[in-house]
């Protein structure tokens, strides 16, 4: 299972700075408990264990030149920068060399080393600085890796390895090589960096430059007499090493107050096999050459086992095959991967546990054996010959050795978090079976995040497997010249160019900053010199677009046009046309093609534009706070946006609408007086800033050319009552009048105020967030709103939640949409359904609440996700929900936090706390009857809460919870809190997990909703669940270890779909 999903997490608050050790915060009010909160650590300790035996000193491709024999002496021509070999014949020249070879300069002897290149030393290689111009790099790999070493300590930067370095990286660092048949601890781990570098004591003010050295006292460094070619020699006892370097990490955990939850890695970097193991006599090529193979693995996986992943780099451009499928072998067992290459190999091919106990022990042989040759192997379970690949970091230069000691430091050095839910097809087919998941790195003191969305395979059997890519690498390659960047000006789409974009458009004082601006958002690298251009996706789940839905038929058009429309609108990864859409906090929404990873445009919506400035920056850290852009939901689908009853549609009618709000990124600009929303905000609505910014529609029926569509035109009348875009457009379509009208239904919006339930539509009533949109999706105008002016007694509560849109008699139209707000109550609103005739208009819609909490003592807390709905065996609509607090999740407070179930009989009535039966008890159920209506089970008092939407499949509804690590946690390894799944009966709440139980322990963090996608390998689905990480731990999507029944249970569903897949 593919593993390296852990990247950056920063906001340390350094409590006890020698061991590298901050506390999650103990929230309950008026601090930052948002998700934030988790951007915590204990620090990650890793040993960099470095090879520097004979071979370290060649170059990267390993060319040594040997001399023929001893009939012919070699030279070196200057013209050609290599030896050629010149035949001696003492009869005919006396003097070769000088009179009849005046070209070849200097006798070379045998084994020269070509080492000089270019600076990335991708050669050609040759003898001595001065024969090519620009190829002067002293490139033997040992020298390669020092300064690539030197690049990595100096995490910020700025040229110099200081205190500053060790703040921002966070990791605990010690240093050992090995070589002939040693290893040497050089640098115990929590060693300053600087002091690793360069021998600068503790406490000394300068810092460590690319060739300054202090050697202080017994303490040898990397810059030291170490890094000379006399002391690069001897034999490789790699299995040697990694025996002693974990015997180096088990003595610093047995001394660490935190090692219950301080990771430790091992960064191996070597050229080449074991030379020394199991006795070697002839090296790397004797007739027992398998058994050093098969210690290798073994003593890597001993490491893992231990609980230190070991990643593992392979340094050498012409590395064989054998060498290369040894490393990868040490990679996996050693718990790690390498997310720049896709997996290929089976893994079940090397059985590890035949050898491992004595790796040194004879085995049968095949191939050459005689002492001669490489290719000498065991006849079973060789790793030598055993093809496997992307777990190791193969690198054949210096940059791509750069690359993956990066990614290895970026696992290590922080958390993965990810709070948004992974895009997966409901329906899999076996060329589409992949999952997109997105997270991100906060990095201290910097606006500009960075951004992860990476696609993985999805295996036979449900698990996930290798990222395919990363599109937040990708775009950081990518020339930001062949950016296709739009945003909305003057009524029509425009590049996001200087020649577009004015100072004053940005906010800025003059054309100087205006260039900076956009240069940076682009990723042009005079401006943004960290050349990354992907903002962290937070909140904005991702969105695939394909194909319109095979299963969608059109029951009401007897042309059957959306037929059409799909059958000419065909995405699929082969031909480039699906995309994955997701919100980051560059300011973009961005849509990268599934195929590569390429990104195919951006859109940066105009209300954003003028708060770009407050990422732009040259240099780090630049003591700038975490700015939000697009950080809300996203809905796609295919809607008729055509007029009449819609029984004879047109093709062209069928658009494919992208609708998307800003949530969090709203602030301040969520009101303008400009039509285009580019100029003169405000945060509140007032008859002088008309227009509402808070989301954008988008024409993507071309899923490469964007067209602006419209935003959302509130009536003065209904402009009150919208607040802050949090609430996910739910796309269905209505009946009015007897016409087919597809529509966008929507809460409010966030807003925390509440109002009294006895100030009527008083002016001193914050009314933000207060109502029900119904949105026309032809142009974005209100179609209908139910908003407190129309309920001033019980709708004092904002409804940021995505509302859920049901079909209740199958006619093909909603007719009946529930959404949760503030205050736990769960409101219902009908629309006309087949039986109220043609004559049922807007006029005879109504709202009113389904549910509301009195009778449970504490209260609920609020409720931000949408609900789900089922129909039962008799045909009674069921609604769950469960409570939370999405913007403070780490809060411990008074309130407790439940789940419902509630069945809505009748369509008309309004439930409490009373009418439902209390099942919290683990052999408390239902038992459905006239006197109640549902059921609830409370959470733990201490902080359980749910945050995502429920699931209902085979008879039973899935959901996920959050506890927080609680009031006065101090040890930093219980401070993150739990993630846990529940499944339950979805009538008479039991459990329908293993053993009856009614939840399991997912892991640490936050968990996103479940998601059900059905296998293309197996009748019964898979569910997925992304847990956030936290406190040092990594975030994590997986195969939840459940099995939902198969989808001949899916009868009872009436509404199941994947909201984030059209």
């Amino acid at each position: 299972m593919k593993t390296l999903r852990t990247i950056l997490a920063a906001m340390w608050i350094f409590l006890f700075c020698g061991a590298g050790v901050s506390l999650a915060q103990t929230c309950t009010t008026d601090e930052d408990c948002s998700e934030t909160g988790l951007f915590t650590s204990v620090a990650p300790e890793a040993m960099i264990l470095l090879d520097m035996s004979g071979s370290m000193k060649w170059n990267p491709p390993g060319d040594v030149f040997q001399c023929p024999g001893a009939d012919s002496l070699c030279y070196y021509k200057p013209a050609g920068g290599n030896c050629a070999t010149i035949q001696k014949n003492p009869a005919l020249y006396s003097d070769y060399k000088t009179t009849y070879y005046p070209p070849w300069t200097q006798q070379c002897g045998n084994a020269v080393l070509n080492r000089y290149s270019n600076e990335t030393c991708s050669g050609p290689f040759y003898m001595t600085k001065t024969e090519m111009p620009g190829y002067s790099t002293d490139c033997a790999r040992y020298l390669i890796a020092r300064e690539v070493i030197r690049k990595l300590l100096d995490d910020n930067k700025d040229g110099k390895i200081f205190t500053d370095d060790d703040t921002s990286l966070n990791i605990r660092m010690g240093f050992a090589k090995f070589q002939a048949s040693t290893y040497q601890e050089w640098k115990p781990i929590g060693t300053s960096y600087r002091n690793i570098y360069c021998g600068a004591p503790f406490g000394s003010l300068t810092a460590c430059t690319a060739s300054n050295q202090y050697n202080y006292g017994d303490y040898k460094c990397i810059l030291s007499s170490m890094w000379t070619d006399s002391a690069v020699v001897g034999a490789t006892p790699l299995a040697l090493a990694l025996e002693s370097v974990k015997t180096t990490l088990d003595t610093a955990k047995n001394k660490d107050a935190y090692k219950n939850c301080r990771q430790r890695f091992v960064i191996l970097l070597s050229d080449g096999a074991d030379t020394m193991a199991c006795g070697a006599a002839n090296g790397d090529r004797d007739s027992t050459q398998y058994k050093r193979r098969r210690a290798s693995v073994a003593r890597a996986k001993a490491l893992a086992d231990a609980g230190y992943k070991i990643f593992v780099i392979g340094f050498g451009a012409n590395m064989p095959d054998i060498e290369k499928n040894t490393l990868n072998w040490m990679a996996y067992y050693g718990g790690t991967d390498n997310p720049l290459v896709a997996n290929s190999g089976d893994k079940t091919a090397l059985d590890v546990s035949a050898f491992e106990a004595d790796p040194c022990a004879a085995s049968a042989t095949t191939g050459t054996c005689d002492g001669t040759s490489l290719q000498c192997f065991a006849a079973s379970n060789d790793p030598g010959n055993t093809p496997l690949s992307g777990y190791a970091f193969i690198a054949g230069n210096a940059t791509e050795l750069e690359a993956g000691l990066r990614e290895a430091l970026n696992y290590i050095r922080e958390a993965n978090y990810a709070f948004s839910q992974s895009s997966v097809a409901s329906s899999r087919i076996a060329d589409e079976n992949f999952l997109y998941e997105a997270s991100f790195q906060p990095v201290n003191n910097d606006p500009m995040w960075l951004g992860h969305l990476r696609k993985y395979q999805i295996l036979s059997d449900g698990t996930v497997g290798g990222a395919i890519w990363d599109a937040g690498k990708l775009l950081q390659e990518r020339d930001p010249d062949t950016r296709v960047m739009k945003t909305y000006k003057g009524g029509a789409l425009v590049d996001f160019l200087t020649s577009n974009i004015t100072a004053a458009d940005l906010g800025v004082e003059n054309d100087t900053r205006r260039n900076e601006v956009v240069g940076y958002v682009r990723g042009e690298p005079t401006y943004n010199k960290d050349n990354w251009k992907l903002g962290d996706i937070f909140r904005a789940n991702p969105v695939t677009v394909g194909t319109p839905s095979h299963y969608y038929r059109d029951i009401n058009d007897g042309a059957n046009a959306f037929a059409t429309h799909r059958a000419s609108h065909v995405r699929s990864s082969a031909n480039g046309l699906r995309i994955v859409l997701s919100g980051a906090n560059d300011g973009q929404l961005h849509a990268f093609r599934t195929s590569d990873g390429s990104e195919a445009w951006s859109f940066i919506p105009p209300s954003v534009v003028p708060k770009l400035r407050q990422i732009a920056h040259a240099s780090h850290p630049a003591g700038m706070p975490h700015v939000y852009f697009v950080d809300g939901p996203i809905s796609v689908a295919d809607a008729w946006l055509g007029t009449g009853e819609g029984k004879t549609k047109s093709a062209s009618d069928w658009k494919t609408l992208l609708v998307f709000g800003l949530g969090r990124g709203a602030d301040p600009n969520l009101w303008s007086s400009s039509p285009d929303c580019l100029s003169d905000f405000s945060l509140v609505y007032d008859a002088s800033r008309p227009h509402y910014c808070g989301y954008y529609a988008l024409d993507i029926t071309d899923t490469l050319n964007p067209a602006y569509k419209w935003r959302i035109t509130p009536s003065s009348a209904q402009a009150p009552y919208l607040g802050d875009p949090y609430s996910k457009m739910s796309i269905g379509r209505v009946k009015v009048g007897g016409n087919e009208k597809w529509v966008g239904f929507m809460g409010g919006g966030h807003n925390w105020a509440a109002c009294n339930p006895y100030d009527g539509v008083g002016t001193d009533c914050d009314k933000r967030g207060k109502g029900f949109f119904v949105i026309d999706l032809s142009n974005g105008s209100i179609l209908w709103s139910y908003t407190r002016a129309d309920n001033p007694t019980d709708l004092n509560y904002a409804m940021p939640a995505a509302p859920a849109a049901v079909d209740s008699d199958l006619d093909g139209f909603v007719d009946t949409v529930y959404i949760g707000d503030l205050n736990g109550q769960m409101w219902r609103f009908r629309f006309c359904s087949a039986s109220d005739g043609d004559a049922c208009g807007t006029a005879n819609w109504t709202g009113s609440r389904l549910f509301q909490p009195s009778g449970l003592n504490p209260s609920p807390g609020p409720t931000f996700a949408a609900p789900t709905v089922a129909k039962d065996a008799t045909g009674n609509l069921w609604v769950y929900w469960g409570t939370g607090d999405k913007t403070e999740p780490i809060v411990v407070g008074t309130t407790v936090d439940r789940f419902f179930a509630v069945k809505d009989s009748d369509l008309t009535s309004t439930w409490s706390g009373s009418t439902l039966d209390n099942i919290t008890g683990a052999q408390s159920r239902y038992t459905d009857n006239a006197g109640k209506h549902g059921w609830y089970m409370n959470l733990s008092g201490s902080g359980e809460k749910v945050l995502g939407e429920a699931t209902v499949f085979g008879g039973s509804v899935y959901f996920t919870t959050y506890m927080p690590g609680g009031v006065g946690v101090t040890d930093p390894c219980n401070a993150a809190g739990t993630a846990k799944l529940y499944g339950v009966a979805y009538i008479e709440g039991a459990g329908s997990l293993t053993g009856n139980a009614r939840s399991i322990t997912l892991g640490v963090g936050i968990p996103t909703a479940p998601t059900l996608s059905l296998n293309p390998y197996s009748p019964n689905p898979d569910l997925y669940v992304t847990v956030s990480g936290g406190s040092g731990t990594g975030s994590t999507t997986m195969r939840a270890p459940v099995n939902p029944s198969g989808a001949s249970n899916r009868t009872n569903i009436l509404h199941w779909r994947d909201r984030r897949v059209q």
